[in-house]
């Protein structure tokens, strides 16, 4: 009978102690206000995880289209998307630098895959235009966030 009671009383304190805390920044209502600050990047850290924009981008970048033709198109593509990983990374890991020199790679990738798309066939060059327009707004709208000024 004892070892009913007892095994009772750990199943339930063990069910009690299995609930997680959520020490999540964006949940906690008494954080200290700032007044017209820019935003840092480690504020952002948090967010970044559950972020639809940088959702999208992973997904984007996952399902990103490969071209038969133009390798050299290819090539640039992978290095882009590698170069986007590391922005994402770095945002979230509250690197400014890393995320500054990330986007700047992104940007040269970026202009690199304009010019080699002139050589795809029209509907390639349609899927390619909506992958670029996607991912391009979506690091546009981190950014956006990330120098938004505080009002609290």
């Amino acid at each position: 009978m004892k070892n009913i009671v007892y095994s009772v009383l750990l199943l339930i304190l063990g069910s009690c102690a299995s609930e997680k805390l959520n020490m999540s920044p964006l949940n906690n209502s008494s954080t200290t206000s700032k007044t017209t600050a820019v935003k840092d990047l480690s504020t952002f850290k948090n967010y970044i995880t559950q972020n639809e924009n940088a959702a999208e981008i992973t997904n984007l970048l996952a399902s990103f289209p490969k071209f038969a033709k133009n390798k050299s198109l290819n090539l640039e593509a992978a290095s882009m998307i590698i170069t986007i990983q590391d922005y994402l990374y770095a945002v979230e890991a509250g690197n400014a630098q890393g995320k500054d020199r990330a986007l700047k790679e992104f940007e040269k990738s970026y202009k690199k895959v304009q010019t080699l798309r002139k050589n795809l066939s029209p509907d390639d060059d349609e899927v390619l235009n909506r992958y670029l327009v996607r991912i391009k707004t979506n690091i546009n709208s981190i950014e956006n966030y990330l120098h938004t000024p505080v009002n609290e």
